[in-house]
């Protein structure tokens, strides 16, 4: 076609060496495409592998329990359980299951026994008087 289209614009065919550079240019471009389509696939394997294992790992999760020690159910807006929660307002932070987890803000110094007590009966089994 491209001959077709030589011919009628200026009355001259292509030389040897012309269809030699326009075959070679056309085969690198094939191979080039070639590379490419290899590449993109491998790209979407990898993708596709990562997302299999992101989907399996949040099938197993519960949304439902502490975000912490993953025992109990959610009690407040942070995720956390009641004793998780009752923990971390307590200043009682080394009592954490989760090492990992870090509280937000700055750890308060611990109440009395006295406070302790009546606090964990207000955050752990929502007593409010005793």
């Amino acid at each position: 076609m491209i001959s077709k289209v030589r011919i009628a614009a200026t009355e001259k065919d292509f030389s040897h060496s012309d269809i030699c550079n326009i075959l070679k240019f056309a085969q690198e471009r094939s191979q080039q495409n070639v590379r490419n389509h290899n590449t993109i696939q491998q790209r979407n394997e990898i993708r596709k592998k990562k997302f299999s294992n992101d989907r399996k790992e949040l099938v197993g999760f519960d949304f439902d329990k502490c975000v912490v020690c993953h025992l109990f159910a959610k009690k407040s807006a942070c995720g956390l359980c009641g004793i998780c929660s009752f923990y971390v307002d307590a200043g009682l932070w080394e009592w954490i299951i989760d090492s990992e987890f870090i509280p937000k803000g700055i750890q308060p110094e611990s109440p009395i026994i006295e406070a302790l007590v009546l606090f964990a009966m207000k955050k752990i089994f929502e007593f409010n008087e005793f």
